[in-house]
């Protein structure tokens, strides 16, 4: 089903199959610029796309309004009507909460493909959880850390690594305890630790004073990485 009404600056739709209910609404200016581009910045994609994304002049917003109550159903849900835009030059699926992005063009391979937009569930930070790098004035080292993992009342995980070299490692070891902690429904806090192989154990944290710049409104827990020898 769908309904359809004018806005002044755009349109205003509301598509439902099964037990899924989308609300559209389209703008007919450009994207918020600030908001886009803590969301496209970081993204792995190529830097063309990111220019075109940037210089968008109109763009829709999905809210799920639907009777789905898993939040990863929901979120499948909204990525696979997105999808569907992508004939109709749609340029990028943008997730302000998690700060990440996705060309449209991935968005619709993966709906073609057997399983395809189900793998984003399997790995949070490419896009449910958004997977951010950034580097602090007077810090040695890169931040990384998890954006949006609270949407399915999970912490988000954050680290300082010692180069952007580090960045695949954390990636999969972000998505491994992300994707560990929503299978077993075990929950994690602050001081608990956990062996993460090579002889080595991860310990949690919650940010210190001096890190307010990872206090946002989820729940931060940062990750030290030490060695598990002992010496004599």
């Amino acid at each position: 089903m769908n309904s359809l009404g004018k806005l002044d600056d755009g349109c205003y739709a509301l598509f439902g199959w099964e037990n899924h209910v989308i609300k559209l609404i389209g703008i007919n200016a450009p994207y918020p610029a600030d908001v886009l581009e803590i969301c496209v910045a970081p993204a792995h994609y190529s830097q063309d796309i990111k220019d075109q994304v940037r210089e968008n002049d109109s763009y829709i917003i999905l809210y799920y309004t639907g009777y789905e109550k898993n939040i990863l159903e929901q979120y499948l849900a909204l990525t696979r009507f997105a999808a569907s835009f992508e004939p109709f030059n749609g340029l990028a699926l943008i997730n302000g909460k998690g700060h990440s992005s996705l060309p449209i063009k991935v968005i619709r391979q993966l709906a073609t493909e057997k399983g395809g937009i189900e793998g984003l569930c399997h790995c949070l930070p490419m896009f449910y959880c958004g997977f951010v790098k950034y580097e602090i004035e007077n810090v040695k080292g890169v931040w990384m850390r998890t954006y949006g993992a609270d949407a399915f009342g999970l912490p988000d995980f954050a680290v300082l690594a010692n180069s952007h070299d580090e960045g695949v490692y954390y990636f999969d070891m972000f998505s491994n305890t992300l994707q560990y902690l929503r299978d077993s429904g075990t929950t994690m806090a602050s001081g608990d630790t956990m062996e993460v192989g090579d002889n080595k154990m991860m310990s949690l944290r919650t940010p210190r004073d001096d890190e307010s710049f990872l206090k946002d409104e989820g729940y931060v827990l940062v990750i030290e990485i030490n060695s598990n020898n002992a010496t004599a």
